[in-house]
């Protein structure tokens, strides 16, 4: 999938990531939903989602782990900085939104 064929949100924060040097990949999980990938330094995918309903850019397993996809330049240095915490990831990918409506 390239950057061009992605959610214009993904495409703007993708654009912002690769700015910041961060390698990112623009794919389709496992539901057919766009989401962006990158690494950290352990090795494991940190998965982007974006909410258009909610306007949020969502990404790790904590509801805390969520920014507004109106500012991607701000929604890219949280991300980098989680990547940068060298936490483990998840393997488990599957994503749901459910923990974020509670």
């Amino acid at each position: 999938m390239s950057e061009h064929e992605l959610h214009a949100p993904l495409a703007d924060l993708c654009a912002e990531l690769r700015r910041l040097s961060v390698t990112v990949l623009a794919l389709r999980d496992r539901y057919g939903r766009d989401c962006l990938e990158v690494h950290n330094q352990h090795g494991p995918a940190l998965r982007i989602h974006v909410s258009p309903q909610c306007h949020w850019f969502v990404w790790g397993p904590n509801v805390e782990e969520r920014h507004s996809l109106f500012n991607p330049t701000e929604s890219a240095h949280l991300i980098v900085a989680a990547i940068a915490e060298n936490r483990p990831v998840p393997q488990d990918l599957r994503f749901t939104l459910d923990a974020f409506f509670r």
